[in-house]
């Protein structure tokens, strides 16, 4: 359950809290670089002692997205999260962009295919030491790559298909045939895909071994260049 609005009010008007002492310095050395207002400086104070009542464990470090259900009590986020970092009390769990984006993609899949996608994910932002050996990939070839397969694993979803385990190659050669101009992101999307999966045995078959990787589309022309 929700803490109570008040009750949580109540507590924060008479605590003085462990969390609120250890930053105050931070606090302080905060509104002088800043130039925060007097306001502005009881506002931050206020959300330290609101996340101390709220905290279940009063000595654990503050992970961010706690510090952003202090809006509900009116609190102030972004200068909270900077003393927060400053006293090395932040715990940083938001989703990053790229993490947005992948749940965005792929919300609607099956549980299985998007247990797996994860996994993949998981590698090409980590790397992976294990075999295949991979370095991290690039936030950029990381959304080409699930750009690149978005509209096939949705197709094969909604063709009944619930897990990549059940993907064979006629699958695959029949979804690149209909990619058209984005033949070369979704084939490499897709090889580097079930070359992850069939490295962590997720898959009996790897259906796109074997195959060249898509070639290229030649690069558009503008109106006045000639032929």
């Amino acid at each position: 359950m929700a803490p109570d609005p008040a009750a949580v009010a109540a507590r924060v008007r008479a605590e003085d809290s462990e969390l609120t002492r250890y930053c105050a310095a931070i606090v302080r050395e905060h509104a002088e670089k800043a130039g925060w207002s007097k306001r502005q400086r009881n506002d931050v104070t206020r959300s330290l002692r609101l996340l101390q009542a709220l905290r279940a464990a009063p000595t654990a470090k503050v992970r961010a997205t706690d510090v952003l259900q202090l809006r509900q009590y009116s609190g102030n986020i972004a200068s909270t999260l900077d003393v927060l970092a400053a006293a090395g009390l932040l715990i940083e769990d938001r989703p990053s962009g790229l993490e947005r984006y992948f749940a965005a993609k792929t919300a609607t899949l099956p549980q299985a295919m998007k247990d797996q996608l994860e996994v993949w994910l998981q590698v090409l932002t980590e790397g992976s030491s294990q075999a295949p050996r991979q370095k991290p990939r690039t936030p950029q070839t990381i959304r080409a790559h699930i750009l690149g397969i978005e509209p096939v694993v949705h197709g094969w979803a909604e063709a009944g298909l619930e897990s990549f385990a059940e993907v064979t190659r006629a699958h695959v050669t029949a979804a690149l045939a209909g990619t058209g101009g984005r033949r070369h992101i979704a084939g490499n999307g897709l090889k580097s895909l079930f070359t992850t999966l069939k490295g962590r045995r997720l898959i009996f078959a790897d259906p796109t071994r074997g195959m060249k990787a898509s070639p290229r589309p030649p690069p558009s022309r503008s109106p006045s260049t000639p032929p």
